[in-house]
């Protein structure tokens, strides 16, 4: 039952993380129609904006996502899982909140800096 309640805490976190950078990242898109089931097409995330989430995801959490598997995201419970998939195992909701409130204004600049980069990857992407 515990395994169960930490399992749900770790979803709501990175839910709610999802939730704070698209904020940065595509702040037209409400905060509550960010939920698991949404469509990332429905949600309005085009290709650039799926790619700066997915890397801002990495830098925020400190994990690597495969590119293969981000290509395959279709909905934010597939941005979840992947995350969750490639947390450590040490990783707390209590140390990554506190890391997050520390982080806040740290959180625009990398991800300023996340979408130039996404958008270099996949300028080199398509002229290759």
């Amino acid at each position: 039952m515990e395994e169960n309640y930490l399992a749900d805490k770790k979803k709501n976190e990175i839910l709610n993380t999802i939730r704070n950078l698209l904020a940065v990242i595509a702040p037209e898109i409400p905060s509550s129609a960010i939920i698991p089931e949404a469509s990332c097409i429905d949600l309005g995330l085009d290709i650039v904006t799926h790619w700066a989430l997915a890397n801002a995801l990495e830098h925020e959490m400190k994990i690597k996502i495969i590119d293969k598997d981000i290509k395959a995201v279709a909905k934010i419970n597939d941005f979840m899982n992947l995350v969750l998939t490639n947390l450590p195992t040490e990783f707390s909701t209590k140390e990554n909140k506190t890391a997050t409130k520390q982080n806040t204004q740290a959180i625009t600049t990398k991800t300023e800096e996340n979408i130039l980069s996404a958008t270099t990857d996949l300028a080199n992407f398509f002229n290759n």
